[in-house]
């Protein structure tokens, strides 16, 4: 077992295995941490993944003092020492183009969590209490797609290389003629 490692995420590399796992992670604002430059893609974020919370942002802020942020961004910001906890007053129930596809145990058990929440004074708002919040979730509804569009027009370069030495799989290829054509 190690206390720390390194991960990146473009579409959820990072908060999907802290979910799985139970894992503490931190995905911070796009270019928070200096990724290292080199041939990446435009939405990649370099995270924390860790055993521990005091692990997990140790790691993070030596990461934003050493290496600072990526070119033209600004840096993870923040003591040395993580905050203390504290219950959050409101927070923002989104529900983004995966919540259709969750079944009715996984529903229950969120609407459960919140209940939870709300018992304990978190205010919750949800699209049906601002028009703002609709208006979000409209507007980043085919997010997925577009995050697929623009990774693989950032990868164009390499995945012709693939193609053309027959390292790419046949559906790939084919999707890749489907959108190049």
């Amino acid at each position: 077992m190690v206390p720390a490692a390194l991960g990146n995420q473009v579409v959820g590399s990072i908060i999907r295995p802290a979910g799985y796992c139970a894992n503490f992670a931190i995905k911070p604002t796009l270019g928070a941490l200096h990724g290292g430059e080199g041939l990446s893609l435009s939405q990649l974020h370099l995270g924390v993944h860790a055993g521990s919370l005091q692990d997990m942002w140790s790691v993070a802020y030596e990461i934003a003092q050493r290496g600072g942020a990526d070119p033209g961004y600004p840096g993870l910001y923040g003591p040395e020492e993580p905050a203390p906890s504290c219950r959050p007053g409101t927070l923002l129930v989104l529900e983004t183009e995966g919540w259709a596809q969750c079944d009715d145990p996984t529903r229950a058990g969120f609407h459960g969590i919140l209940d939870q929440l709300r018992n304990h004074g978190t205010v919750l708002l949800t699209h049906q209490d601002h028009p703002a919040l609709e208006h979000f979730e409209k507007s980043i509804d085919r997010n997925t797609a577009l995050c697929r569009v623009l990774c693989s027009y950032e990868m164009r370069w390499a995945l012709r290389n693939y193609r053309d030495t027959g390292l790419l799989a046949r559906n790939s290829v084919i999707g890749w003629r489907r959108r190049n054509s």
